[in-house]
C-alpha cells in the first residue's frame, strides 16, 4: 500500500506542481478580469462534470473489481459515457444561457462553447485515469497526469503570451486533457450497440443516481462560490479567488485525491472479500495514511501561504490573494479527509442516499455563511465559509457513516500525527509572513524534516519496521 500510495501521490503532486506553476504564471500574463473568466470557464467544467459524469466514474470504480473480466462491462461503461455527452450537449447550453444575461451574455456564450467540449475532454481523461487505478497500474496513472500537465503548461502559457485572453488558454488546456486521455488502450473498448449490457447500465445507474446528486450538489456549491463573487463584487474578484485556490488548495486536494486513489480500490477489494477483520484493518490503515499526509500539508500550507502569495502571484494579486490562502489551506483538510475517507463508507455500503443528505446540509451551511460573509470580507468571506462548512460536513459525515459502515481511526497514530504537526508548526512560526525565497525554502525543507523526524521518533504507522523492510531489500 505504501509503494502504490507513494506513486499515486507523486502522480498528483508532480503534475500539481506543474499546475501551480501554470496558475501562478498566468497571473503575470492575464489581467484579473481575464483570469476571472479563466476561473469561470474551469468552474463550468467542474460543475457540468459533477452533474453529468462524476457519478459514472464512481460507479465504474465500485463495480470494476467484480466485472473486470466481463467483455460487455467496459463497452457498457464507454457507451454510457457517450450518452452522457449527448445529454449534456442538449441540456447544458439551455441552463447556462438562462443563467447569463446583461453585458456579459456574449462572454458566457463563448465560455459555454469552449467549456462544454472541455468538460467532455476532462471527464474522458478522468475515466481513463480511473481505469488505470482500478487495474492497479500506478505508473500509467503517473504518466497520464504528468503528460497532461506538461502540455497544459507549455501550450497554455504560449497561448496566454500570444493572446492575453482566457479563451485560447482554456481551449488548449482541454485539448491537452483529451490527448492525455488517449495514451493507453482501454480493455474491451467497443462502441458497438450489440456489446451494450442494459442490466449492467441499470446497475451503474442504481448505484450512481444518488452519487450524481451528491456530486451535483458539491460542484454546484463549488461553482456558486465563484458566481456569487462575480455577482456581488465583480469578475476580478473571481480572478483573485481562483489564484488563491490554485496557491493554497490545489496541492492539498491533490494529495488527498492521490491517497484516495490508492486506498479506495484496496478497500473495495477487501470489502468484496467479506472478511470483516481485514476490512477494519484496511480502513484503519487508510485513515492513518490520509491523516499523516493531509494534516501536515494543510497546516504547512497555511503557515507559508503569505510567503507564497508575495513570491509567486502577479503584483495586482498579492493583497487579495494573501487574505484568503491560509483559510483555504485549513479548509482543504476538512474537505479532503471527508471526501477521501468518510465518504467511502456510503459508497462501499451502497447507501449513497445518506451521503446526499450530508452534502446537502453542508452546502446549505456554506451558502448561508457566504451570503453573510461576502459583503463583509469579500473573497476571504468565501474562504472562511468553506472552512466552517467543511468542518461541519466532516462532523456530520462521521456521525452518519456509523449507521452504514464503521470507519475506524487509529487514534494512537492520529495523536502521533498531531504531535508531529504541532512540532512542525512551532518550527515554522518564526518564518511566518516572510516574503523572501530563502525563508520559504527553509520553511518547506525544515518543516518536512521536523515532521518526519518526530513521526519516526514516535514510530507512527510502524514507520521503523517499514523502513527496515525497505532497506533490507
Amino acid at each position: 500500500m505504501f509503494r502504490d500510495s507513494a506513486i499515486y501521490i507523486l502522480s498528483r503532486v508532480v503534475p500539481s506542481g506543474l499546475g501551480f506553476i501554470t496558475g501562478m504564471a498566468l497571473t503575470w500574463l492575464l489581467t484579473p478580469e481575464a483570469y476571472g473568466l479563466y476561473g469561470l470557464g474551469l468552474t463550468i467544467v467542474v460543475l457540468v462534470a459533477g452533474i453529468f459524469f462524476d457519478w459514472h466514474g464512481l460507479s465504474f470504480m465500485r463495480f470494476f473489481q467484480a466485472h473486470a473480466d466481463n467483455p460487455r462491462f467496459m463497452p457498457t461503461v464507454v457507451q454510457v459515457f457517450v450518452l452522457l455527452c449527448f445529454a449534456s450537449l442538449v441540456l447544458v447550453p439551455v441552463g447556462l444561457r438562462f443563467s447569463a444575461g446583461g453585458p456579459a451574455e456574449q462572454d458566457y456564450r463563448l465560455l459555454i462553447a469552449i467549456s462544454l467540449p472541455g468538460c467532455w475532454a476532462y471527464a474522458w481523461f478522468e475515466l481513463a485515469a480511473r481505469i488505470q487505478v482500478a487495474q492497479f497500474r500506478p505508473m500509467r496513472y503517473f504518466w497520464m497526469n504528468l503528460i497532461r500537465n506538461l502540455m497544459i503548461l507549455g501550450f497554455g502559457l504560449a497561448a496566454a503570451w500570444a493572446w492575453h485572453s482566457a479563451y485560447p488558454v482554456l481551449a488548449v488546456g482541454f485539448l491537452a486533457m483529451f490527448a492525455a486521455g488517449l495514451l493507453f488502450r482501454i480493455p474491451h473498448f467497443s462502441l458497438r450497440p450489440g456489446r451494450f449490457d442494459m442490466e449492467m447500465a441499470r446497475r451503474l445507474f442504481a448505484f450512481g443516481w444518488a452519487m450524481a446528486l451528491v456530486r451535483a450538489t458539491g460542484t454546484a456549491s463549488f461553482a456558486l462560490d465563484r458566481f456569487l463573487l462575480e455577482t456581488m463584487i465583480g469578475t476580478d474578484a473571481v480572478g483573485f479567488y481562483t489564484a488563491a485556490y490554485q496557491l493554497a488548495q490545489t496541492t492539498i486536494i491533490t494529495i488527498g485525491a492521490g491517497i484516495g486513489s490508492a486506498t479506495y480500490s484496496l478497500a473495495v477489494r477487501t470489502v468484496e472479500g467479506g472478511d470483516t477483520v481485514a476490512i477494519g484493518r484496511q480502513l484503519a490503515r487508510n485513515s492513518s495514511l490520509l491523516l499523516a499526509l493531509l494534516l501536515p500539508a494543510s497546516v504547512g500550507a497555511a503557515m507559508v501561504s503569505p510567503s507564497l502569495a508575495k513570491l509567486f502571484v502577479g503584483p495586482d494579486y498579492v493583497g487579495p490573494v494573501a487574505s484568503m490562502v491560509a483559510w483555504m489551506a485549513l479548509g482543504a483538510f476538512f474537505t479532503g479527509f471527508r471526501a477521501n475517507y468518510l465518504d467511502h463508507a456510503f459508497q462501499l455500503g451502497h447507501r449513497t442516499r445518506r451521503l446526499l443528505g450530508v452534502v446537502l446540509v453542508t452546502a446549505a451551511i456554506n451558502l448561508a455563511l457566504e451570503f453573510w460573509l461576502i459583503p463583509r470580507f469579500g473573497g476571504a468571506g468565501v474562504a472562511i465559509a468553506n472552512l466552517i462548512a467543511g468542518a461541519a460536513g466532516l462532523a456530520i459525515a462521521g456521525w452518519a457513516a456509523q449507521a452504514v459502515m464503521p470507519m475506524p481511526v487509529d487514534w494512537r497514530d492520529a495523536g502521533k500525527t498531531a504531535l508531529a504537526t504541532a512540532a512542525m508548526a512551532l518550527f515554522l512560526w518564526p518564518l511566518y509572513g516572510r516574503g523572501d525565497l530563502i525563508s520559504l525554502v527553509a520553511a518547506v525543507i525544515g518543516g518536512a524534516a521536523v515532521y518526519g523526524a518526530v513521526m519516526l521518533a514516535l514510530d507512527a504507522m510502524e514507520l521503523r519496521a517499514v523502513l527496515r523492510r525497505r532497506f533490507s531489500r
